[in-house]
């Protein structure tokens, strides 16, 4: 029967390279191979007796998901070459898909044997098991109530202007306009491909799910962003089962609480980027990593202490299901922000850690790694015809250099003599970071502290009380989680303390203090059995009400008021505004008409840059269909706007002012007398179309 698996693995496998190649050399064996597979299956399982035929499919399900392992590999193998070989081909994305889900089928086949082993073993013992829940109701109706609650802070007032739109989100839109419509959007004469990299070295299939966010939300920037208001809230179920699963309820509703709330985590779950998407599956995978360690100590404890005639919670030995989901996770990750290479950096210390307690198998380890290659195996062979790709962005933020040092120390620093201070400085921004210090990126105000002062107090205490436990395992996550994380995503990188980098490391803060407050409602109740319980609850709903207060109005108040860096929105949307127009931007050499804003929010108005008075051509005659031109000059273009106003007179000027009264452009419009308003077409009903023409806006 181990041949015969064999022989149809081998088939499956020769067939499907015979298609892909046009072979029919390969598609011919692949045939020949089935017939004698089904035929020689057919007559042993004819001439054996009903015990013998019921080993025999034992034995199949035994190798089966060793068999689905390797056509996993398979299948991944040729979606890599056929994705190398045609890049703008989507068949290979299909297949890597395939071979993803053979994986887990596999975990999952191999699983139920070791679970049909244990069963016939316990049955002999006469020990009944049944299967242990991570969550009971209560549990459910807490995390789907907190998720709520991020979900609508994440939703509410979002716009254009909150957060201001940032050049990066009108580039990665636009790479998602390319992905939902190819060559048709005119952004590029090819189709965007699944593996490859675009905008400042970023993979391309995460521009695949904001395409298919922009085609279930619309086609505005928050449509776009939409996709991380969706995975932000989402970080909600997995904090908190991790806080339930290590150390208590408090604990989750506690961590999974703050980090709805936090201003912080709201402000990068609004913003069309890849960064919160990284978060979650950082979240995953140490979930995954945290339920491996509570299902081996919850099986060690029961078993040892347990009526071995009662019934007792069931843990598989040996289990994959959910190495692979880690594998898979830590993979996947790799096609979103820069971040994610930190789980890599992760997952080495929890799996020795894990190996040296016993509660991992060098096989399950192997396994994790298997899942982890399938997952990045097409992107990894991008890089590896790509270094540049791989390494840039590594080396554009890296301190270990003289740019860098000069960047963070000044130019005064000399390399390598003032390396010592140059590390004493970024851990005093980044520590700083975790008490009253602001994010510094171009995503958000370095004004405003990244946690609020009750979150600041919880994780400092909750930091001593994790440390005094730091040889268990979920502690020692979340402090490896948190130490390398700032490490490498704080101290050896520029700007810090840099937001878009520290989100990913900095989760372990709101879990930090629900532990603390989990321990202190422990101590309370064996103080205060009576009155503890009470006490803490109405302090406990206290706190989160003023967490809730504190962020709410640091985010939808402070922050909204700044509105920083308002001038690209606020243009894109006076040219969306006169899109009729013709628009000339006097704004080099700090800022052009091909801007990434301008390219998302009007892409459908007609832009060009003016160098000088005579690149403006007014629209006259001999172009009807344009109502006029818009001339437009940042502050320090002015001079040449004035000469324009008074080589053609007759125009509407009009000004733009940021919140703070300071000038962010003016602009100068002149109709087009020539310009004749569309005429409404007739409905199918004979009347007339639910349109209006169009007319020149009024000044």
């Amino acid at each position: 029967m181990i041949l015969y698996i064999f022989l149809f693995c081998l088939a499956v496998c020769v067939g499907a390279y015979g298609a892909f190649s046009g072979s029919l050399l390969s598609l011919t064996i692949a045939a020949i191979l089935t017939v004698v597979v089904a035929e020689g299956v057919r007559q042993r399982l004819t001439a054996q007796s009903s015990g013998e035929r019921e080993e025999s499919f034992l034995t199949l399900r035994r190798y089966a998901g060793l068999s689905l392992v390797a056509l996993a590999i398979f299948v991944t193998a040729l979606a890599t070459r056929q994705a190398q070989n045609n890049e703008f081909d989507f068949t290979p994305g299909y297949l890597w898909l395939a071979g993803m889900v053979l994986l887990l089928v596999a975990g999952h086949t191999h699983d139920q044997w070791l679970l049909y082993l244990q069963g016939k073993r316990d049955q002999k013992r006469g020990v009944t098991y049944q299967f242990w829940r991570i969550f009971d109701r209560t549990d459910w109706l807490l995390v789907l109530a907190i998720t709520l609650v991020a979900l609508v802070l994440r939703l509410y007032r979002l716009n254009d202007f909150l957060p201001t739109m940032h050049g990066d989100e009108g580039e990665m839109g636009e790479l998602a306009l390319l992905a939902l419509y190819g060559p048709a959007s005119k952004i590029s004469p090819n189709p965007l491909p699944f593996f490859s990299t675009a905008f400042l070295d970023h993979p391309t299939l995460f521009h695949y799910l904001q395409a298919g966010a922009l085609w279930l939300f619309g086609e505005s920037l928050t449509g776009l962003r939409t996709l991380s208001v969706v995975f932000g809230a989402l970080c909600v179920p997995p904090i908190y089962a991790i806080g339930r699963l290590g150390w208590g309820r408090i604990a989750a509703v506690s961590a999974s609480w703050l980090l709805a709330v936090s201003h912080l985590h709201i402000q990068y779950s609004r913003i069309a980027l890849n960064n919160i998407e990284t978060v979650w599956f950082v979240l995953l995978f140490i979930l995954c990593m945290i339920i491996i360690a509570y299902g081996q100590s919850k099986a060690h404890t029961d078993n040892s202490q347990a009526d071995p005639a009662r019934n007792q919670p069931q843990w598989i030995e040996g289990s994959v299901t959910l190495y692979l989901w880690a594998g898979l996770a830590m993979g996947l990750s790799q096609y979103f922000y820069y971040g994610s290479r930190l789980i890599p950096i992760l997952a080495l210390p929890l799996l020795l850690f894990l190996w040296v307690t016993k509660r991992a198998k060098v096989l399950q380890i192997v396994v994790m790694a298997i899942a982890t290659l399938i997952a990045y195996a097409p992107l990894a062979a991008h890089y590896s015809h790509s270094l540049a790709a791989f390494v840039n962005r590594t080396r554009g933020v890296s301190i270990f250099n003289a740019e860098g040092m000069a960047h963070t120390l000044g130019p005064q620093a000399v390399w390598p003599r003032d390396l010592p201070l140059l590390f004493w400085e970024q851990l005093r921004r980044n520590a700083l970071f975790l008490v009253q210090n602001g994010d510094t990126s171009s995503f958000y105000l370095a004004d405003i502290p990244a946690f609020d002062p009750i979150t600041v107090t919880l994780f400092w205490l909750g930091l001593g009380v994790v440390l005094t436990r730091i040889r268990r395992f979920y502690e020692f996550s979340l402090v490896i989680w948190l130490g390398l994380g700032i490490f490498f995503a704080g101290i050896l990188t520029n700007d810090a303390p840099n937001g878009p980098r520290l989100i990913v490391a900095i989760i372990p803060v709101y879990l930090f203090g629900g532990i603390f407050l989990q321990r202190l409602t422990n101590l309370s109740k064996q103080v205060w059995p009576t009155t503890g319980k009470w006490t803490l609850l109405l302090t406990g709903a206290l706190c989160a009400a003023a967490v809730f207060r504190i962020n709410f109005t640091t985010y939808f108040d402070r922050y909204a008021q700044h509105v920083p860096n308002t001038m690209p929105i606020s243009m894109a949307h006076d040219i969306v505004k006169w899109e009729d127009y013709r628009t000339y931007l006097f704004g080099a050499p700090n800022f052009y008409a091909d801007y990434g804003v301008l390219r998302f929010v009007a892409r459908s108005a007609e832009r060009h840059n003016a160098n000088q008075i005579d690149d403006v051509e007014l629209a006259g005659a001999n172009d009807p269909t344009l109502a006029g031109t818009l001339i437009i000059a940042l502050p320090h273009r002015l001079g040449d706007l004035a000469q324009v106003e008074e080589r053609y007179p007759g125009g509407i000027p009009e000004d733009r002012f940021n919140p703070y009264g300071q000038l962010m452009y003016a602009m100068y419009r002149v109709p087009n007398p020539a310009w004749v308003a569309p005429v409404p077409t007739p409905a199918a009903d004979g009347g007339n179309a639910p349109v209006s023409p169009l007319a020149p806006p009024s000044p």
